[in-house]
């Protein structure tokens, strides 16, 4: 299986790192030269950030990382592979997951995304799971689970994450992790449990590296102006903090913070 690895043209030392720290038998790395923020013209930048529908802050390096993803997803279409695992410079990747990296058997056809990755905080995902390969497990994910330095990626949800973001512009993993914003709905996206990937800044086993890509996203976020979206996502809140896990008694809440397996 191909692997797409988003990294700056000036960031070679963590390309060295990340090929020499995970190095697997049956994976193909292919570099995606990472999109610099920063060099984005004022004129051609002020146009994305219009395409926003959230009030998510959109730095340099957030924006950067948005348009590395959306080149990952072409690279992956233009070299028509049916799935492929697409990563970040600073990940981690479990040993244990060399198998899955061997073939794309293991993968439902009907998946479009499978998150990989743990930030080791909590999540929402389905009781209920299925198998995939050598005691891993793939459950829905119901819930915002941010980051995205590994996730396996379909064939046609690549196509259709292209068509989508044609005119849209918000954090990459607000865009294909959190239910929010609206673009989930329009995708299958399935958690793998254990994760098997994590970024250097949640490892056990730091190698200290610092963000490039993305570089530190404010807490403080941009208010959306009060009206019927600003109501609907504020109702939207409420009901998944407080009333749904009350009548959702089906589902659990899992931390993936406590899989081992992504530090391996």
């Amino acid at each position: 299986m191909k692997c797409y690895l988003i990294n700056l043209e000036r960031s070679a030392d963590r390309l060295d790192w990340f090929v020499s720290n995970n190095a697997f038998p049956n994976w193909e790395i292919v570099r995606v030269g990472a999109v610099d923020g920063t060099t984005l013209e004022a004129a051609n930048r002020a146009s994305l950030l219009k395409q926003k529908k959230s009030d998510y802050p959109m730095p340099a390096g957030v924006l950067g990382c948005f348009l590395s993803h959306r080149r990952a997803w072409s690279r992956m279409l233009e070299a028509g592979d049916e799935w492929a695992f697409v990563t970040e410079d600073d990940a981690h990747i479990s040993k244990s997951a060399m198998q899955l990296f061997s073939n794309s058997d293991w993968l439902p056809d009907d998946a479009d995304i499978v998150k990989a990755e743990t930030t080791r905080g909590n999540t929402e995902v389905s009781a209920d799971s299925r198998p995939a390969k050598g005691g891993f497990r793939l459950r829905n994910l119901k819930a915002a689970h941010r980051g995205t330095a590994g996730y396996f990626l379909s064939r046609k949800a690549a196509a259709r994450l292209l068509k989508l973001t044609e005119d849209y512009c918000d954090p990459i993993d607000e865009v294909l992790f959190n239910p929010e914003l609206g673009l989930t709905g329009k995708l299958n996206i399935l958690q793998l449990d254990p994760a098997i990937s994590v970024q250097d800044v949640f490892a056990k086993r730091s190698s200290g590296l610092q963000p490039t890509i993305r570089h530190s996203i404010p807490k403080q976020k941009n208010r959306m102006p009060f009206g019927p979206a600003k109501i609907e996502r504020e109702f939207f809140r409420v009901y998944r903090k407080s009333v749904r896990p009350r009548l959702l008694t089906w589902m659990r809440k899992s931390s993936f913070g406590q899989i081992a397996h992504a530090d391996d």
